[in-house]
Parts: C-alpha cells; sequence; structure tokens
C-alpha cells in the first residue's frame, strides 16, 4: 500500500510531496510514554535553566508539516534528534522502532512517521491542544513542556514589542514617521518585568490572536521575574537591525552571537505602480560579504512566470548546499478560483519548476489546506494576483499582474528573475528571532 501510494503520488504530479508510514501502534502506547515524559521533563528543565534558546532552535528547524496553516505539527523524530538530549535520544530511539516502514519524496526529508503538536506560531492554539492531548491521555509532562515553551515565547514577544525595537508588519514601518535607526533596544530584567505584569494584568491583545479565553498556559507557566532575566540576556537586538557603508555598499553588521538568535530571514519587496503599493511577497534569497555582513539588495529583479513578475512567497526549504529543495507559492486565480502554483527548486532543478496547483481556502473555512497538488490542465487559465495597499499601507484589494495566461502544458511554464519594472521598489529584510518575532530591517528604496 505505503510502495503503490508513493508511487502513484509521485506520478500525479511532479513535486507532489508525500509521506506514509506503517506503525506499531501497541509499540506506541508501551514504548513512547516513559521516553515522552522524560524528554518532556528534559526539556522543561532546559527551559528553566536558561536553555529556552535550544529548544527554540531544535523547533524551529525541525520538520513541519502544513507550515504555510501554522497549525504547528513536526516531526517527533527529528524534534528529538536537534534536541540532542539523553532523553531526546530515548524517544528518538523508542519512536523510530515503532515506525516500521517509511516513504517520503524527496522533498520530506526528515519526516519519519510520528509528528506532534509543538507550539511556535500560533499561541492561540496551546489551550486547546492542551486540553485534547489530557482527553486522550497524553502525558501531562508534555503538557507542561509546551506550556513553559509558548509561555516564554510569548514573554519575549512583548519585550520586543514593549521596546520599540521591532515592528510587526512592513506596513507598521511603511506608516510611521519614527526613524528605524533611532529605535530603543531592550530594558533591564525589571523593565522587562514591567512589561510583563502589565501585559498579564491586560486583555492580551497585543499579541496576535491571543486574549482572557485562551491563555491560560500563560497563567500556568509564565514565571515572570526567570523570564524576564532570561529574555534581557538573550534577545535579539532589533536597533542593531539598521544599514551601514561599507566598501562593498550598505551592510547590517551585527555580532556572531546575535546570529544565535535569528530563526529565519527573508527579504521582501514592494512595487509603486504610481498608484499605491504591490506586495510581491517574500523569498529567501540575501547574501553576505566575506566579513559575514548581510548586504543590501543591489539589483530590482523579482521572481516571474512566463515574463510576467509574480507575488512569490517561501514555504520552506530543506537539505543543504549538494541535496536542497525550495518550496514557494504564487498566489493566483486557476479559472477564476482562488489557488496556489507550488513551485519548487532542487539540486535537480535549480532555476525551479511549477510542481502543481492548490486550491485556496478563504479565511476562517479551515484550519488546514488539502495537502494534494493537483496538475495544470491544457487549457487552464491563470491570473498572478497579490495584495495592494495605498500609500499609507491601508490594504486596499486584490489586483491582478499582468495578463492572463492560457496553460498549455505546466512545463511550458518557465521561471526566471526579471527586472520589476520602472516604478518603484521598497524592500526591507524580515528577521524573525528565537521568541517567533518579527523584525523588519529600515526600508531600502531602489
Amino acid at each position: 500500500i505505503i510502495d503503490t501510494y508513493t508511487s502513484a503520488a509521485a506520478s500525479s504530479a511532479r513535486g507532489q510531496s508525500t509521506t506514509l508510514s506503517l506503525t506499531d501502534l501497541r509499540e506506541v502506547s508501551k514504548a513512547i510514554p516513559d521516553k515522552l515524559a522524560g524528554f518532556s521533563k528534559s526539556a522543561s528543565k532546559l527551559i528553566s535553566d536558561g536553555g529556552y534558546t535550544e529548544v527554540s532552535s531544535a523547533r524551529a528547524g525541525a520538520r513541519e508539516f502544513a507550515s504555510s496553516s501554522k497549525i504547528d505539527q513536526v516531526d517527533i523524530i527529528h524534534l528529538a534528534d536537534l534536541m540532542g538530549t539523553d532523553e531526546a535520544k530515548g524517544l528518538r530511539d523508542a519512536a523510530l522502532s515503532a515506525v516500521k516502514y517509511n516513504r517520503v519524496s524527496s522533498d520530506m526529508v526528515n519526516s519519519y512517521g510520528l509528528s506532534v503538536y509543538f507550539p511556535y506560531k500560533k499561541m492561540q492554539n496551546v489551550d486547546s491542544m492542551v486540553r485534547l492531548y489530557s482527553s486522550i491521555g497524553m502525558d501531562a509532562d508534555y503538557t507542561k513542556c509546551i506550556q513553559d515553551f509558548a509561555a516564554l515565547e510569548v514573554g519575549g514577544q512583548v519585550a520586543a514589542q514593549g521596546s520599540g525595537s521591532s515592528y510587526l508588519s512592513l506596513s507598521d514601518i511603511l506608516g510611521s514617521s519614527q526613524s528605524l535607526s533611532g529605535s530603543s533596544s531592550y530594558g533591564s530584567a525589571d523593565a522587562i518585568s514591567s512589561l510583563l505584569t502589565s501585559f498579564m494584568s491586560s486583555d492580551f491583545s497585543a499579541i496576535d490572536g491571543l486574549n482572557s479565553t485562551n491563555t491560560q498556559f500563560l497563567s500556568n507557566s509564565l514565571d515572570i521575574d526567570r523570564a524576564s532575566a532570561y529574555i534581557s540576556e538573550n534577545h535579539l537586538d532589533g536597533a542593531a537591525l539598521t544599514w551601514s557603508d561599507s566598501d562593498n555598499g550598505r551592510v547590517i553588521d551585527i555580532p556572531e552571537e546575535q546570529w544565535s538568535y535569528v530563526k529565519d530571514l527573508e527579504l521582501s519587496m514592494l512595487y509603486d505602480d504610481g498608484q499605491g503599493y504591490l506586495n510581491l511577497g517574500l523569498d529567501n534569497v540575501f547574501d553576505f560579504d566575506d566579513e559575514g555582513r548581510l548586504l543590501a539588495p543591489s539589483d530590482r529583479t523579482w521572481l516571474a512566470i512566463d515574463g510576467q513578475i509574480v507575488a512569490y512567497y517561501h514555504i520552506s526549504t530543506t537539505g543543504d548546499e549538494n541535496d536542497y529543495t525550495i518550496m514557494g507559492r504564487v498566489p493566483v486565480l486557476l479559472n477564476g478560483e482562488y489557488a496556489n502554483l507550488i513551485l519548487v527548486f532542487d539540486s535537480g532543478s535549480p532555476y525551479g519548476y511549477v510542481a502543481g496547483v492548490t486550491y485556496d481556502y478563504r479565511e476562517g473555512e479551515t484550519d488546514t489546506v488539502a495537502k494534494n497538488l493537483t496538475e495544470l490542465s491544457e487549457g487552464d487559465t491563470l491570473r498572478f494576483i497579490c495584495d495592494g495597499y495605498d500609500y499609507d499601507m491601508n490594504y486596499e484589494d486584490t489586483f491582478m499582474l499582468g495578463d492572463a495566461i492560457s496553460v498549455s502544458d505546466m512545463e511550458s511554464l518557465t521561471i526566471t528573475n526579471e527586472n520589476v519594472g520602472s516604478g518603484g521598489v521598497i524592500v526591507s529584510y524580515r528577521f524573525i528571532d528565537c521568541y517567533g518575532q518579527e523584525y523588519y530591517t529600515p526600508l531600502v528604496n531602489e
């Protein structure tokens, strides 16, 4: 069944992501609970003893499923591998033993057959997942572990926002007259403690998605004094993410230890079409000079399909420089329906190809989207779309990019990098730190 399924999936659409495994549930129920409890206790102790960034690094690097849906499901074996503690190795071995057979597509490396919820992107789901895990008999040490982790992550986000050194969205920057280079850094532990105390007595709305009905995990796990002391010593300094001149052009130069707090880095581009800004998305492209400094973008190019500039959003990167897979999505109207083209760039096809299409569920309909890719058919009509904003960065509408394309076959859709045009271009790098907090660098106008 597994062999036939994965083979059929691979032939149904180039780049189809598949995983299927045979698992002995009796072995899961007998062998894993004790190992999971040991893993959970060691992770909680690591967090309480000042090792949160180690846990955060493991979580950020773990194979994630439905990452665009932000449901926070990760491969438990890969997570344990990255944690690397003795207890994590015990959990890894037990889980690997319970998975008797496993096949994955080439772009789904580090998928070993069992996934688990571990919060990182959507804090509003922590309470409901704790209740669900409790109802099915999940180990209480594990639910304590994920609450401890989530509470400190939220604490780090609150401290970052209160410092004035971070910005939650690009629109905050564009709509702000404040000079980013004048942003302050984090305050002392006492200042952070005051911020967290105020936050805990508020309606929690300072963090997107949180409110008084889904923050029991904070009451259970956030030790304000301990969190304040840790965050004050362990954070990305948003005030340092400013451009300076060098012989190589404009650079961002931060100490090596600061890079340990960076968990993601992507380039944002907006295009001025004379009436407002068109959001062209986020791409995982960046360059460093020989001294390890981040270089400002030096050209006005962006991803294009059949010569037409499109909005592109990086989804994931796996592997290494010799064997890698990069996936991204391009929002489209496919025969009038909202969808996303899935693009794949890998070591066998470095210039990329259109792997297929997934239909886009509208906000609020479901937490996840269908995993399967559908091939485009001859005669399908594509319209590339993007979000448009006025000059005050108020969202206006979905805008069309270029003319409609009539598809002959997916192989005919070519991916290139093209100059975006004669209009103004605004670029910025988005950093995400160990607390899941976003930082946008000062804007670079081209």
